[in-house]
């Protein structure tokens, strides 16, 4: 979902074969910015070894150059000492299965921009977690201003709370074009012209 605002020439889509990631690179005056949305399953890493196989052969278009950013950000569903709050702690997490993201964030030398310590997820149990995370690209320059949780929008019955992270992009925008205003026209003056066009 992206704003119409937006100018369409700003950005495109990539075409990753995994129905749970969606990716959108924007180029604009201050460069390159490649988005990924990503849902990694609980029981399996899938996502991670398709975000891993796309990166290995077409990183140069997500990332042309150094300078250019990346942005993965999603629900991961994996905790770690390094993201969870304090008293998550005791929850158990797999070396085995939390290798591929580390791999990941290592190779592409990617940051945590989601403060850690703040949960995201309400369990069955009514327990708070940290599932879901923004990671962006190791550089000088940050595009990202704030990144943090907002629990007053949370929609209804909802399990994950709602991340808002605001980037600095100068993008293109698109132009409004002139609309009728129906709300000021005079139906007495409409309706005599309608009967006229219609007869």
């Amino acid at each position: 979902m992206i704003n119409t605002n937006i100018a369409t020439d700003a950005y495109t889509q990539l075409t990753i074969p995994n129905n749970d990631i969606m990716a959108i690179p924007f180029n604009g005056e201050f460069g390159h910015l490649s988005l990924f949305n990503i849902y990694n399953d609980c029981t399996h890493n899938n996502s991670l070894s398709s975000l891993s196989t796309y990166l290995s052969s077409s990183h140069h278009i997500a990332q042309p150059t150094p300078n250019n950013h990346m942005i993965w950000l999603g629900d991961l569903n994996h905790h770690h000492p390094l993201w969870e709050p304090e008293i998550n702690r005791h929850l158990g997490f797999s070396d085995v299965a939390i290798q591929p993201l580390f791999n990941l964030l290592n190779e592409y030398d990617m940051d945590l921009a989601f403060p850690p310590g703040i949960s995201t997820y309400e369990t069955a149990t009514h327990n708070w977690t940290h599932l879901d995370n923004v990671w962006h690209s190791h550089h000088n320059s940050d595009p990202i201003i704030s990144c943090n949780m907002n629990p007053c929008i949370r929609p209804p019955k909802a399990n994950h709370l709602p991340i808002i992270t605001i980037i600095e992009l100068p993008i293109a925008r698109t132009s409004s074009p002139p609309f009728h205003d129906f709300r000021s026209i005079d139906f007495v003056e409409f309706n005599t012209m309608l009967k006229a066009h219609l007869n």
